[in-house]
């Protein structure tokens, strides 16, 4: 964990530094080479989005990308009205990072980013009442339950690093493979009014765990590519 944060603040501060230089050179927004970019996997993720990125030239050697994706409630499968299912899930998502270019491979970059999540999630929830253990995670410990409407806020946010290269395909088309590590963060938070006295178990989702106050952390792999087009 330490090495991935180490990394990442090394690679934002030669990123910083390059912002600098680009200061002192007039760098130019309109002027800059740009490419616009989707992620396949977005359509097909857990969470199902839409978004596109963009990457333009920042200095010789760095480049910025950014990108945002929404979150459409009616992709998703958790969606439905089964026991467990979402009456809605909708969201977006943002996230960006600043990319080194190995000069001596100038298709090679490492990068150092951020990814930031937030899920706007409602649902009927079974809240348990009269648990009669110290256990009130399992279902066994309530005399009953009641289905209560609730909204939750998940938010998802990590930094990572990456290394990658980026191919051109004929002449204004690249493709962009990647892969790395994240240190990843999770919260989730909820204002909804409860019967008095009841609990939200753990176990009611069958995709997320959705609980008020609900936090954890974790180291993850990334792997994924993007296709993108010159402008």
């Amino acid at each position: 964990m330490k090495t991935l944060i180490f990394l990442a603040m090394s690679l934002a501060i030669t990123s910083l530094k390059a912002q600098q230089d680009s200061t002192e050179n007039k760098w130019s927004f309109t002027e800059s080479k740009k490419i616009i970019k989707i992620t396949p996997f977005d359509i097909l993720n857990k969470v199902p989005m839409i978004g596109a990125d963009m990457e333009f030239t920042y200095t010789d050697e760095i480049n910025l990308q950014v990108g945002m994706a929404i979150v459409p409630s009616y992709l998703q499968t958790s969606v439905g009205s089964e026991q467990g299912d979402f009456k809605r899930l909708s969201g977006y998502n943002l996230r960006g990072e600043s990319r080194f270019y190995i000069l001596k491979k100038p298709n090679r970059y490492l990068a150092a980013g951020f990814n930031f999540r937030h899920l706007v999630i409602k649902s009927n929830v079974p809240v348990g009442m009269e648990s009669s253990t110290n256990t009130p995670q399992q279902q066994q410990d309530f005399a009953y339950f009641v289905n209560t409407p609730m909204r939750f806020h998940r938010f998802n946010s990590n930094i990572n690093v990456k290394w990658g290269f980026q191919k051109p395909m004929g002449k204004n088309f690249v493709f962009d493979f990647y892969l790395g590590l994240a240190l990843n963060r999770i919260g989730v938070q909820s204002f909804s009014k409860i019967p008095e006295g009841g609990v939200v178990t753990n176990d009611w989702s069958n995709m997320f765990t959705l609980k008020d106050n609900y936090k954890t952390s974790n180291i993850r792999p990334i792997i994924g590519f993007k296709i993108g087009y010159k402008l």
